[in-house]
């Protein structure tokens, strides 16, 4: 299987992984997010690999419309049918947080040894804290 955690985001909400353009990326509702996974059909359309910048794509993720000044910077054809081919691919393509893994955490302490000894509230919230100190150490070791 490619892109495993892309492939764990699509399948979670029930999208086809080689069919769906998807981005997981740290912080989804800032232009200063990174990349920290893509599904392959992301890489192919757009030509960014994990751990990328989302101001080196070639559209803004808030509007999804053509970045020009990227473009410029990274030599990309600005012809009318590339930038139509973008904004197109942009629309279509989600860009999620990361939280399958919380999902994934989640069924893993269900069938240990600690859901008997811990109350679900509690073995909930530290779920939450691990996801959190997980977020802040990609952002720690990747920065």
């Amino acid at each position: 299987m490619k892109s495993f955690y892309a492939s764990v985001e699509c399948v979670e909400r029930g999208l086809h992984p080689l069919k769906t353009s998807l981005c997981v990326m740290s912080r989804a509702v800032n232009a200063n997010g990174l990349i920290l996974a893509s599904s392959p059909m992301f890489k192919k359309v757009f030509g960014k690999n994990n751990v990328s910048h989302s101001y080196d794509l070639p559209f803004d993720i808030k509007t999804k419309k053509f970045n020009y000044y990227v473009a410029c910077r990274q030599g990309l054809p600005i012809t009318f049918d590339y930038v139509r081919f973008i904004e197109e691919w942009a629309r279509i393509t989600h860009i999620v947080p990361p939280l399958a893994w919380t999902c994934i955490l989640r069924k893993t302490w269900k069938s240990s040894t600690f859901s008997k000894t811990m109350p679900a509230q509690m073995t909930f919230s530290l779920i939450l804290l691990m996801r959190d100190l997980l977020t802040v150490f990609t952002f720690l070791i990747l920065n």
